[in-house]
């Protein structure tokens, strides 16, 4: 080693996640890295020119980073693929060299892979076994060998590491989720707050600290303690007199330290918005006991205040013995303190930390009854029997999570449902009292359906019982298996009684989306039963192949209406299928069905099935049951069940949906705010003395300033403020309830304190306003009602006021107005859509929705998270092409049948002038984006993520592309976790994507243009007014390019007929022949004819028009 170090000698290297020391020779330094052996370090200095006898440390930063990009692209370097340490990778078959963090990563998923499709060698390591054929001087039947693990962790556990535990209602946890990273981000903020703050006056004259505050800590302190980084924050707990220091607990490391004033810099608390990486936490509803007395039937136990030190050891030599902790957060107190589960890892096996003690009884799981144990040190005696079912995976103890939790759907339950019927049926509590066989149970615990939905516990046993169920519940309330489970369950039991080979159960739905999902459903459920045949049919579906599985045999027939009584009506094709002797008739989303497709619905029904028939034995074993499911309840659905069902047994899931349900009429008032107060007391008048009234307001300071002016004008109230305890709630609420007709007070109270005042007999509700966060907190003021709705009260009024700050909440607030059966002028439908416009004008960072592009609607409505209208500045034409331009075109991804992405290769205007579009341009772009992010130094991760922003998308590893987030998944404190994205240069949509993998992009980058272009195919539509194009037609699509753009001197030509932003709609889309002798193009075929004439779709010539209308509204051009 030479005795002289040069200047810029670095001791320490950061190379590929790896610290390098610079003191050895590079060759052999760079096998520090976790996949770098000495003949690939070698062979990769000798590609970088460096020479080998220098030390690592005496590199420049141009010979490191040249090592990097040589050793993360080997290839480029022509390093020969059979060096490489991973050849012909499984997903993408590529040749790479792994390092550091993705080599362990590729080898967890090697391992998970081999586990799961059970390879020899994933079973030994499955076991815990050698697997390179070692000599284990063991059968492997015996010892570390084959583990039965008797619990799952939870999904939404968390891997934490437990740094104190004083006792289990004490214990201090980490989490170790990305902590280099979370540090890294909050040193960097330390380091600029400590300089803000060290000059202030509290830190210059070294002020006394109050316990509480927050400080932040230098390293280097005049107490020569070796804190864990160069800036730490930190909270007092305490100060000693004697020694004149201040105890100062280390919120990120879970450490605490005793320093002078001098080393502590104090700062306001909301400095820093990071959460801390530990936390206090405690085991979740367990209380101390010690055993009293013990025979062979039971154990009794003495309930203590405080745990003995017997239960602390315990608990902390099991967690000592445990190789990895996870905690499941179950509850959270009003202080935000967390109450779980901690499962421990000790041996292969996975052990609940309550479950433990309370098997070692050291601990008694409580319910309500027995959270409450005397402050004294008294005992209080509690037997404990039947401790096997502690061994149940159905926590029934983690299940009654109420007071606690601060969501108010939580704290209540959303989920109650609103049953009417003649007959009664006992509700289901669990699965396993549904009474399904073997096989179906095991197929519901496989696809983890293991918690029973409200509406199912009501549905279930009543199609069990064989009546007519209309089920009526928001999206993802567990609708489908509603039906799903039951009515595989029965088919089951009397498939032997099947005539002919004839469908025992017919299954309606809207769309061949949920063709697919109801037909999986059934498919995952009877996946033991072969013999049971299922049959899903849909346009596009050939005749044949129908007709063909139908001679196989059939059970369960899965159709859309149209389809299927065209089908039937084709005697021709159509096999001889009955189903006049069917079963089980299921009608899903029956309000979109009598929207859409009433007259093939009730064609259907009425000439193939025997719907409209009386309950009478329509085969030999059962009468008909028919069954029907909708999102919403409206008075068409009223009367169509009415009508068609045999004593229907009713299931609303909504609040809302059940008002309507029993015919109460939803009426708006339009009122300015400042005549609010005037408008509800001449609305009130001496009426509310005779029924019982409650106003609901959304904030605090307006039910005041509203209980305040009627007290004024003579109107008794009660008034319940958002800051009244719930001792005093209660008292309001008795009040209520000794209230008499004639003398009736007007209760006001805010959404925070409705679900403690638990109440649910009013008469008249007013909404008095509607601006609240959610939808779900404005829904649930209809659970006052809940208790009137039963009785089916004809008195029970619902008033709601509208305002100019309301524009929001509006769409919302009148689609539930129509379906009450109140009728809009078209005056008021037309001022409202203008408002609706203006709101949805706000929107412009958002891209405009694909189904207005595509069809001229979304039949999301206000559920749709994009843009439902154009907007000048957002969507001026960004392309040199104009309406009437014929172009050509490269396609580059198919998002479905009639949506692309292309690339223009030529234009020809309205003069003749033909215009090439070189695409050396593109090519540069993407050249200019490689290179960029070539140099690691580069790639630093996005701190603000926005709607419409164009970042650098780490698509595969160490693969760069621009990327624009359209749409925001998820957040968290109200930043961006989880977006859509699409790659501007492509087309190609990323859905779901973590922000992590976005990369700051220099502003020249981000602007420069794009040369891919969204394509739509015009005036067409889907077959059967489908709101999407259905699996069948985009395969025939994509056939349709195959076919035709691979003979020679052929390509894509379209006609403009409308362009915005980055869009192009063109009509018709041709592909065309070049005949070289005449040189003249004949057209070969036409997409939209194509689809057309296969049925795929139909022609939409409404279309253009509606969105030259928006565009008209939007004032963005003038149109003939």
């Amino acid at each position: 080693m030479s005795l002289i170090i040069p200047e810029k000698f670095q001791h320490i290297l950061r190379i590929v996640g790896t610290n390098i020391d610079g003191n050895r020779n590079i060759m052999f330094a760079l096998t520090s890295i976790k996949g770098v052996g000495r003949r690939y370090a070698n062979i990769v200095c000798k590609k970088a020119d460096i020479d080998l006898t220098k030390r690592a440390g005496e590199c420049t930063e141009e010979e490191v980073e040249k090592i990097v990009t040589i050793m993360t692209n080997p290839r480029q370097y022509k390093i020969p693929d059979w060096f490489l340490n991973r050849q012909k990778d499984i997903i993408d078959g590529k040749y790479s060299q792994l390092t550091s963090s993705n080599l362990d990563s590729k080898l967890r998923e090697d391992l998970e892979r081999m586990k799961k499709i059970r390879a020899h060698r994933g079973l030994r390591h499955f076991w815990g076994l050698r697997v390179r054929g070692q000599h284990t001087k063991t059968t492997g039947r015996r010892g570390r060998t084959v583990v039965v693990i008797n619990h799952k962790i939870p999904p939404h556990a968390v891997e934490v590491t437990v740094e104190k535990l004083t006792h289990p209602s004490k214990i201090l946890i980490r989490d170790v989720n990305n902590v280099e990273e979370k540090l890294k981000a909050i040193n960097e903020k330390l380091i600029v707050i400590a300089q803000k703050y060290k000059t202030t006056e509290e830190n210059v004259n070294y002020n006394p600290i109050l316990l509480g505050s927050l400080v932040i800590i230098n390293r280097d302190t005049p107490d020569g303690i070796d804190l864990p980084a160069w800036y730490s924050r930190a909270l007092i707990i305490g100060y000693d007199h004697d020694t004149l220091k201040y105890a100062a607990f280390l919120v990120d490391y879970g450490v605490k330290f005793d320093l002078c004033r001098q080393a502590l810099i104090v700062i306001p608390k909301d400095a820093i918005p990071n959460h801390y990486l530990t936390e206090m936490v405690s085991l979740y509803r367990i209380i101390p006991a010690i055993i009293k007395s013990s025979n062979e039937d039971f154990v009794e136990l003495l309930a203590k205040k405080t745990w003995c030190p017997e239960t602390i050891d315990l608990a902390k030599q099991l967690i000592c013995a445990s190789k990895k902790c996870y905690f499941e957060a179950l509850a959270s107190g009003n202080s935000g303190k967390k109450y779980g589960e901690l499962y421990l890892i000790i041996e292969n096996q996975i052990i609940m930390l309550r479950k433990a003690l309370v098997k070692a009884h050291r601990a008694i799981f409580v319910n309500n009854d027995l959270l409450e144990v005397k402050s004294s040190d008294s005992f209080t005696s509690v037997k404990s029997f039947s401790f096997p079912t502690l061994d149940s995976d159905n926590k029934s103890d983690s299940n009654n999570t109420s007071a606690s939790i601060n969501s108010v759907a939580q704290r209540v339950g959303f989920e109650e449902i609103l049953v009417s019927g003649n007959e009664q049926c006992t509700r289901l509590h669990d699965i396993a009292s549904a009474k399904f066989t073997r096989h179906v149970h095991q197929a519901l615990n496989k696809i983890s359906v293991r918690k029973l939905r409200n509406l199912q516990s009501y549905m279930w046993p009543a199609i069990s019982k064989g009546l007519d169920v209309m089920a009526v519940a928001p999206a993802r309330s567990g609708k489908t298996f509603g039906f799903v489970a039951p009515i595989a369950n029965m088919i089951i039991k009397t498939r032997q009684y099947q005539e002919d080979g004839q469908p025992m159960a017919l299954i309606l739905c809207p769309s061949a989306k949920e063709v697919l999902y109801t037909k999986e459903h059934f498919r995952l459920l009877l996946s033991e039963y072969s013999d049971i045949k299922i049959i899903g049919a849909f346009n596009g579906c050939e005749y044949r192949s129908i007709t063909a599985q139908i001679y196989n045999g059939c059970h369960i027939f899965i159709a859309t209406p149209a389809f299927l009584f065209r089908y039937l009506d084709d005697k021709d094709n159509c096999a001889p299928v009955k189903f006049n002797s069917i079963n089980h008739l299921v009608i899903d989303h029956l309000d979109d069905l009598l929207t859409k497709h009433l007259d093939s619905l009730m064609l259907l029904l009425k000439k193939y099935t025997p719907f409209e028939k009386q309950k009478s034995q329509t085969s030999r074993l059962m009468a008909l049951q028919t069954i029907a499911v909708a999102r919403q309840w409206s008075r068409v659905l009223g009367t169509f069940t009415q009508k068609f069902f045999n004593n229907p047994f009713y299931c609303i899931g909504s609040f809302a949906d059940a008002t309507i349900f029993c015919g109460i009429q939803l009426r708006t008032r339009s009122i300015l705010k400042e005549n609010k107060l005037v408008k509800t007391e001449e609305l009130l008048d001496k009426h509310y003395k005779l029924v019982k009234t409650m106003i609901v307001c959304a904030e605090g300071e307006e039910a005041r300033e509203l209980n305040d002016y009627l007290v004024s004008k003579g109107i008794r109230t009660l008034y319940v403020p958002e800051e009244m305890v719930r001792a005093e709630i209660g008292d309001v609420k008795q009040c209520w309830d000794r209230e008499i007709s004639g003398n009736y007070g007007v209760l006001i109270c805010t959404d925070k304190p409705l679900p403690t005042l638990e109440i649910t007999n009013v008469d008249w509700l007013i909404h008095y306003s509607i601006a609240v966060p959610t939808k779900s907190i404005f829904l649930f003021r209809f659970s006052t009602l809940m208790t009137k709705l039963q009785k089916k009260s004809t008195s029970t009024e619902v008033t709601i006021f509208i305002d100019e700050s309301n524009d929001i909440q509006l769409r919302g607030i009148l689609n539930l107005v129509e379906r009450s059966g109140y009728k809009l002028s078209a005056e008021q439908k037309n001022a409202f859509e203008r408002v609706y416009v203006n709101l949805e004008r706000q929107k412009k960072a958002h891209p405009i929705c694909d189904g207005i592009k595509a069809f001229g609607s979304c039949e999301k409505g206000n559920a749709c998270l994009y843009r439902h209208c154009f907007v000048a500045e957002a969507d001026t034409p960004i392309t040199p092409v104009k309406i009437g331009d014929k172009i050509k075109i490269n396609i580059t991804y198919l998002h479905d049948a009639t949506h692309f992405s292309a690339k223009i290769q030529e234009y020809i205007d309205s003069e003749g002038t033909r215009h090439l579009i070189s695409p050396a341009a593109h090519i540069e772009i993407e050249s200019k984006v490689y290179q960029y992010f070539a140099a690691t130094r580069n790639r630093r991760k996005c701190r603000i993520v926005e709607i419409g922003g164009i970042y650098g998308y780490d698509e595969r590893l160490d693969e760069y592309c621009r990327a624009q987030v359209i749409n925001v998944v998820k957040k968290v404190d109200d930043v961006p976790q989880i977006v859509d994205l699409r790659n501007i240069d492509s087309g190609l949509v990323y859905t779901n994507q973590n922000v992590s993998r976005l990369r700051e992009l220099p502003q020249e980058l981000a602007e420069a243009p794009a040369h891919i272009v969204e394509v739509f195919l015009a005036n067409v539509s889907p077959y059967d007014k489908e709101v999407e194009w259905n699996v069948r037609a985009n395969q025939a699509s994509k056939s349709w390019f195959t076919e035709h753009l691979e003979a020679p001197c052929t390509s894509l030509r379209g006609t403009v007929v409308l362009h915005f932003g980055n869009t192009v709609w063109v009509d018709p889309l041709e592909v065309r022949m070049q005949i070289s002798i005449a040189n003249k193009e004949l057209q070969k075929s036409s997409l939209k004819d194509f689809l057309i004439k296969k049925k795929f779709g139909v022609a939409n010539d409404n279309h253009i028009q509606t969105l030259k209308k928006m565009c008209n509204y939007a004032d963005m051009l003038e149109l003939e």
